[in-house]
């Protein structure tokens, strides 16, 4: 069943976390690029091996056949392409092939001659401060605040599908292990298509999808009494709760 939905919202690290937490995102980042390249490897041999000492092999349907083999088709690609780009197995097959040119001759198209960790340039560095989650959504990172952003736009299951993602995994993995402290946190807001179109009393409206931190917390307390609860209930009411990852409506 379809699902459109949304979510967004940033969250300020502390600056005892932040470096961890980034380096954290990074290497996760370079650990999946090396697992599709080391997979694109496999595809590369394969290929040359089948097709070994034939003639005009017509290289590009040759990758083709290889990666729509369910060992491919069935893999975890994040990088070097996503599954659910229509373009899929065109992004993988441009990195394998190249075009040739020789003097009063037409160009040609030809096998790499192998399959290395500079066949892209997608390594995460010191500076990457950003990344895809699933073709979805969007963790960016901003160094003088030390805030990460998630950005999840409106699209069928684009949060469920984002989160699930392995760079989405990673971040909420990374957020439940960090040290927060008063003035840290923050708040995600999301909606999604059967909330606003319900017609209940107090339905319809962004609802918080998940806190952390003080400024979480401070936030679940404004939320509250947006909502009619004195500043003791409210307060009183989320230290009881203690339940960063709810859906509360605003």
């Amino acid at each position: 069943m379809s699902k459109s939905e949304w979510e967004s919202g940033s969250i300020k690290l502390p600056k005892a976390e932040a470096g961890r937490f980034m380096k954290a995102l990074r290497d996760k980042f370079n650990q999946q690029l090396s697992a599709e390249i080391a997979l694109l490897s496999k595809a590369h041999a394969a290929v040359a091996s089948f097709n070994k000492g034939k003639r005009n092999v017509n290289w590009r349907e040759a990758v083709r056949a290889e990666l729509a083999k369910p060992n491919y088709t069935s893999a975890k690609w994040e990088v070097l392409t996503n599954p659910r780009h229509f373009q899929f197995e065109d992004d993988l097959i441009d990195l394998l092939v190249r075009k040739t040119t020789a003097a009063g001759a037409a160009p040609k198209i030809k096998l790499i001659a192998s399959v290395t960790p500079k066949i892209t340039d997608k390594w995460a560095t010191s500076k990457t401060v950003s990344f895809d989650a699933g073709g979805e959504g969007t963790i960016s990172y901003d160094t003088k605040t030390a805030t990460v952003h998630w950005d999840v736009p409106e699209n069928n299951h684009a949060r469920r599908d984002a989160r699930s993602s392995i760079m989405g995994t990673e971040f909420f993995r990374l957020l439940g292990t960090v040290k927060w402290t008063r003035t840290t946190g923050g708040e995600l807001v999301g909606n999604d298509e059967y909330n606003q179109d319900s017609d209940d009393s107090g339905r319809g409206s962004n609802y918080t999808t998940a806190t952390y931190g003080g400024l979480g917390e401070q936030a679940e307390i404004d939320n509250l009494r947006m909502r009619g609860f004195s500043v003791k209930d409210a307060t009183a009411m989320v230290k009881k709760a203690k339940t960063p990852n709810t859906q509360r409506r605003i």
